[in-house]
This record gives structure tokens, C-alpha cells and sequence, in this order.
């Protein structure tokens, strides 16, 4: 029966305590099914002391990136309107007439 030392634990052990590698030389781990096993472990342990308290929904943090930039965009809106009220409200002033300068904004149909 062959054997193999296990590079983890050191200790030698049959090729059976080994799981398939078909990346290595010999087709088996370089560590037994026991070291596997307990770095597994340590692994989980260490993703759940990583893992945030909460996680956004999915979806959450984009929806509150198009609500920012709809903020944007309509004081973007506001800003023009206001500009183009008072450029329209100049222009009928030189000419010697009031102007009244009416914006409606709402959203585009899809």
C-alpha cells in the first residue's frame, strides 16, 4: 500500500487519506483529508469575523444612487428653469413688455 507525509501535519498516511488533485504530480493533495478538514474550519471562522453586520440588499445601494441623482438632476432642473425665467424676464424688459415665465417639469414617459 503506498503512503504519503502529509505536509500540514507531517504524519505518514495511505494514499487514500489524500483527496484527488489532478493539478499535482502524484494526482493527490499534498495535505490529508484531516488537514483539509480543520483548515476549512479556520477558514469559515475567519470569513465570518470578516463579514459585515449588514449587507445592503440587493439592489439597495443602486437604488439609492439613481435617488441621488434624480436629486441632482432636478435641481439641475430648477436651476435652468430659474435661469431661463430670468433671461426671458431681461429680454421682454428691453423691449418694454412683462413676461411671465410658467415651468412645468415631470418625468419623461418611458
Amino acid at each position: 500500500m503506498k503512503t504519503k507525509v502529509c505536509t500540514k501535519c507531517g504524519k505518514r498516511k495511505p494514499i487514500s487519506e489524500y483527496h484527488k488533485d489532478s493539478t499535482k504530480k502524484e494526482g493527490i493533495r499534498n495535505y490529508c483529508k484531516a488537514c483539509a478538514l480543520e483548515m476549512n474550519r479556520k477558514n469559515k471562522e475567519r470569513a465570518k469575523e470578516k463579514k459585515p453586520l449588514h449587507k445592503p440588499a440587493k439592489g439597495e445601494a443602486s437604488k439609492r444612487k439613481v435617488a441621488e441623482l434624480s436629486r441632482e438632476a432636478l435641481d439641475g432642473a430648477i436651476l435652468a428653469s430659474t435661469m431661463i425665467e430670468k433671461v426671458v424676464q431681461t429680454i421682454a424688459g428691453t423691449f418694454g413688455f412683462e413676461a411671465t415665465v410658467m415651468v412645468k417639469l415631470q418625468p419623461k414617459k418611458k
